[in-house]
Protein backbone atom coordinates (compact mmCIF):
# COMPACT_ATOMS: atom_id res chain seq x y z
CA UNK A 1 0.00 0.00 0.00
CA UNK A 2 2.01 3.07 -1.11
CA UNK A 3 0.68 6.74 0.37
CA UNK A 4 -1.70 7.19 -2.00
CA UNK A 5 -3.78 4.49 -1.14
CA UNK A 6 -6.70 4.68 1.17
CA UNK A 7 -8.77 2.48 3.33
CA UNK A 8 -12.37 1.59 2.49
CA UNK A 9 -13.85 1.52 5.94
CA UNK A 10 -17.38 0.13 6.63
CA UNK A 11 -19.47 1.17 9.74
CA UNK A 12 -20.63 -1.53 11.96
CA UNK A 13 -24.10 -1.77 13.14
CA UNK A 14 -25.62 -3.79 15.07
CA UNK A 15 -28.85 -4.93 13.91
CA UNK A 16 -31.55 -8.11 14.96
CA UNK A 17 -30.67 -11.20 13.07
CA UNK A 18 -32.94 -10.71 10.84
CA UNK A 19 -32.41 -7.85 10.23
CA UNK A 20 -28.77 -8.61 9.76
CA UNK A 21 -29.79 -11.98 7.34
CA UNK A 22 -31.66 -9.77 5.19
CA UNK A 23 -29.08 -7.10 4.75
CA UNK A 24 -26.47 -9.74 4.31
CA UNK A 25 -28.39 -12.64 2.28
CA UNK A 26 -25.14 -15.17 1.94
CA UNK A 27 -25.61 -15.32 5.81
CA UNK A 28 -29.36 -17.08 5.59
CA UNK A 29 -32.36 -16.69 7.51
CA UNK A 30 -31.10 -17.80 11.14
CA UNK A 31 -34.66 -19.42 11.41
CA UNK A 32 -34.43 -22.03 8.85
CA UNK A 33 -37.27 -23.24 7.19
CA UNK A 34 -40.42 -25.16 8.65
CA UNK A 35 -39.45 -28.71 8.56
CA UNK A 36 -41.55 -30.84 6.59
CA UNK A 37 -43.19 -34.54 8.30
CA UNK A 38 -44.24 -32.43 11.25
CA UNK A 39 -47.27 -33.81 13.07
CA UNK A 40 -48.94 -37.05 14.21
CA UNK A 41 -48.17 -40.44 12.68
CA UNK A 42 -49.51 -43.91 12.70
CA UNK A 43 -53.11 -42.84 12.92
CA UNK A 44 -52.16 -39.81 15.67
CA UNK A 45 -50.26 -42.63 18.07
CA UNK A 46 -46.68 -41.24 17.44
CA UNK A 47 -44.38 -38.14 16.10
CA UNK A 48 -41.47 -38.46 14.13
CA UNK A 49 -38.37 -39.89 14.79
CA UNK A 50 -35.37 -37.36 15.41
CA UNK A 51 -33.82 -36.29 12.12
CA UNK A 52 -30.53 -35.14 13.63
CA UNK A 53 -28.25 -35.34 16.78
CA UNK A 54 -30.44 -32.21 17.64
CA UNK A 55 -33.41 -33.79 19.04
CA UNK A 56 -35.37 -35.13 21.87
CA UNK A 57 -38.65 -37.30 21.30
CA UNK A 58 -40.26 -39.85 23.06
CA UNK A 59 -40.48 -41.76 19.33
CA UNK A 60 -37.07 -42.71 19.94
CA UNK A 61 -35.92 -46.51 20.66
CA UNK A 62 -35.77 -46.17 24.97
CA UNK A 63 -31.45 -46.77 24.41
CA UNK A 64 -30.67 -43.68 22.35
CA UNK A 65 -29.12 -40.82 23.64
CA UNK A 66 -32.31 -38.72 21.92
CA UNK A 67 -35.05 -40.49 23.94
CA UNK A 68 -37.00 -39.14 26.66
CA UNK A 69 -39.84 -40.65 28.48
CA UNK A 70 -43.88 -39.63 27.73
CA UNK A 71 -45.73 -38.21 30.47
CA UNK A 72 -48.52 -38.83 32.29
CA UNK A 73 -50.93 -36.45 33.20
CA UNK A 74 -53.38 -38.17 35.57
CA UNK A 75 -52.23 -38.37 39.21
CA UNK A 76 -51.97 -41.77 40.96
CA UNK A 77 -55.37 -42.50 43.11
CA UNK A 78 -57.10 -39.13 42.19
CA UNK A 79 -59.78 -38.33 40.31
CA UNK A 80 -58.94 -38.37 36.26
CA UNK A 81 -58.92 -35.85 34.31
CA UNK A 82 -60.02 -35.40 30.58
CA UNK A 83 -57.45 -35.27 27.73
CA UNK A 84 -59.06 -31.66 26.83
CA UNK A 85 -58.09 -29.93 30.65
CA UNK A 86 -54.68 -31.90 30.36
CA UNK A 87 -54.09 -30.06 27.07
CA UNK A 88 -55.63 -27.13 28.39
CA UNK A 89 -52.54 -27.21 31.49
CA UNK A 90 -49.82 -27.73 28.56
CA UNK A 91 -51.21 -25.33 26.51
CA UNK A 92 -51.04 -22.75 29.40
CA UNK A 93 -47.26 -23.85 30.46
CA UNK A 94 -46.05 -23.57 26.54
CA UNK A 95 -47.19 -20.05 26.16
CA UNK A 96 -45.16 -19.18 29.01
CA UNK A 97 -42.03 -19.83 27.97
CA UNK A 98 -39.54 -18.03 26.90
CA UNK A 99 -39.59 -17.73 23.06
CA UNK A 100 -42.83 -19.97 22.36
CA UNK A 101 -44.99 -18.69 19.40
CA UNK A 102 -47.77 -21.32 19.15
CA UNK A 103 -48.46 -22.63 15.45
CA UNK A 104 -50.92 -25.34 15.35
CA UNK A 105 -53.32 -26.72 17.58
CA UNK A 106 -55.94 -29.51 17.25
CA UNK A 107 -57.87 -31.78 19.67
CA UNK A 108 -54.97 -33.98 20.39
CA UNK A 109 -51.96 -32.03 19.01
CA UNK A 110 -49.86 -28.63 19.66
CA UNK A 111 -46.74 -27.43 17.58
CA UNK A 112 -44.99 -24.33 18.90
CA UNK A 113 -41.64 -22.83 17.36
CA UNK A 114 -39.32 -21.70 20.15
CA UNK A 115 -37.16 -18.43 19.21
CA UNK A 116 -33.81 -18.55 21.21
CA UNK A 117 -30.80 -16.71 20.85
CA UNK A 118 -29.30 -15.52 17.68
CA UNK A 119 -32.85 -15.48 15.98
CA UNK A 120 -32.49 -19.52 15.77
CA UNK A 121 -35.92 -21.57 16.21
CA UNK A 122 -36.62 -24.93 17.62
CA UNK A 123 -40.13 -26.87 16.57
CA UNK A 124 -41.64 -28.34 19.78
CA UNK A 125 -44.76 -30.96 19.04
CA UNK A 126 -46.62 -32.63 21.48
CA UNK A 127 -49.14 -35.17 21.22
CA UNK A 128 -52.08 -36.44 23.07
CA UNK A 129 -52.08 -40.06 22.96
CA UNK A 130 -55.33 -41.70 21.90
CA UNK A 131 -54.98 -43.85 25.09
CA UNK A 132 -56.27 -40.85 27.18
CA UNK A 133 -53.24 -41.05 29.55
CA UNK A 134 -50.21 -39.89 28.32
CA UNK A 135 -48.40 -37.15 25.88
CA UNK A 136 -45.32 -37.53 23.35
CA UNK A 137 -43.62 -34.89 22.42
CA UNK A 138 -40.61 -33.77 20.59
CA UNK A 139 -38.10 -31.33 20.34
CA UNK A 140 -35.82 -30.59 17.51
CA UNK A 141 -33.65 -26.99 16.83
CA UNK A 142 -33.77 -26.46 12.45
CA UNK A 143 -30.12 -25.30 12.66
CA UNK A 144 -27.02 -27.48 13.46
CA UNK A 145 -26.37 -25.20 16.90
CA UNK A 146 -26.90 -27.29 19.66
CA UNK A 147 -30.18 -25.92 21.38
CA UNK A 148 -31.00 -27.39 25.02
CA UNK A 149 -33.77 -29.26 24.51
CA UNK A 150 -33.44 -31.07 27.92
CA UNK A 151 -33.74 -28.69 29.88
CA UNK A 152 -36.50 -26.81 27.59
CA UNK A 153 -38.66 -30.17 28.28
CA UNK A 154 -37.69 -30.78 31.41
CA UNK A 155 -38.71 -26.95 32.37
CA UNK A 156 -42.48 -27.82 31.12
CA UNK A 157 -42.85 -30.76 32.96
CA UNK A 158 -41.83 -29.59 36.40
CA UNK A 159 -44.15 -26.64 35.70
CA UNK A 160 -46.89 -29.11 35.03
CA UNK A 161 -46.31 -31.25 38.17
CA UNK A 162 -48.16 -29.51 40.86
CA UNK A 163 -50.50 -30.64 38.52
CA UNK A 164 -49.70 -33.99 38.56
CA UNK A 165 -47.99 -34.68 35.74
CA UNK A 166 -44.95 -36.81 35.56
CA UNK A 167 -42.60 -38.64 33.37
CA UNK A 168 -43.90 -42.23 32.70
CA UNK A 169 -41.60 -44.93 34.75
CA UNK A 170 -40.60 -42.44 37.27
CA UNK A 171 -42.29 -41.54 40.80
Amino acid sequence: LGSGAGLLTLPLVAAAPSEASAQLPFLGDPKGERPSGLGPRADGRYLNLCDSENCVSTSEDVYSKRYLPPWAYNPEGEKKKSPATAKAELLAVVKEQPGAKIIKETDTYIYAEFERELGLVDDVEFLFNPNGETVEYRSAARKKKKSDHRGRIRAIRLALAPKGWKSVGYR
